[in-house]
């Protein structure tokens, strides 16, 4: 894990290669979901890494928004706080064996038996039940049998709005979405996995979803 010298200096390197300001941020977007997807396990340790996800999603909307020569500024702030901050913090906790995931590879061979177009619902079920490895798998198999990926983005969110009472749920979701939209690197596939794992595993406020269920019982009765 590189310092804040390490980091500038891989910064800078892409910006004498011509790299753009939302080239540096897209692809610490889509590189940082791996830590994500393949290190966090225990559900209290996605705060910290999803609050710098939004932070830098803030610096990317004012990029692609507005002009500012300081905006340069940003790129490396961005870099910094998604790269360093989040993941030397969790680092000073001592690993819980109790909370560790099975690898969401364990699960492919059971996810291609499931036809593509009967996938979503099954996605659903799972990060509702907080499973995470198999929502992860579901997720892949997904993605790697079909270029669809609207609905897909549209299950996992709607599947948020379950929970209530945690605005970083959302928070997530409205980062996740607007970054996939924008994103431009071959890895931003990458930003689904880390949308699914974080809805499927982050420690929420309030586990009852009573609020969907009135709005469901309305508008679906049978659905509620």
């Amino acid at each position: 894990m590189g310092g804040p010298f390490e980091i500038n200096a891989v910064v800078m390197g892409f910006f004498k290669r011509s790299a753009g300001l939302l080239d540096v941020g897209d692809g610490v977007v889509a590189c940082f979901q791996r830590y994500l997807i393949d290190v966090l396990e225990h559900p209290s340790a996605f705060p910290h890494p999803t609050h710098a996800l939004d932070y830098l999603n803030v610096v990317q909307s004012w990029i692609r928004n507005f002009d500012n020569t300081q905006q340069v500024k940003a790129v490396f702030m961005g870099a910094l706080h998604e790269r360093s901050d989040p993941i030397r913090s969790n680092a000073i906790y001592p690993f819980d064996p109790s909370f560790a995931l099975e690898s969401r590879h364990a699960h492919h061979a059971w996810t291609d038996g499931f036809a593509v177009d009967r996938l979503l619902p099954v996605i659903q079920r799972h990060v509702l039940a907080q499973d995470a490895p198999r929502a992860g798998a579901l997720v892949d198999s997904y993605l790697g049998r079909t270029d669809e990926r609207r609905a897909l983005m549209d299950t996992i969110t709607y599947t948020a709005c379950h929970w209530q009472n945690d605005p970083h749920v959302m928070r997530n979701g409205a980062s996740s979405l607007e970054e996939f939209h924008y994103n431009q690197m071959p890895r931003r596939d990458d930003i689904i996995r880390g949308y699914a794992k974080h809805q499927a595993c982050y420690i929420k406020r309030a586990p009852t979803h009573d609020c969907y269920h009135v709005f469901a019982n309305h508008f679906h009765p049978t659905e509620a």
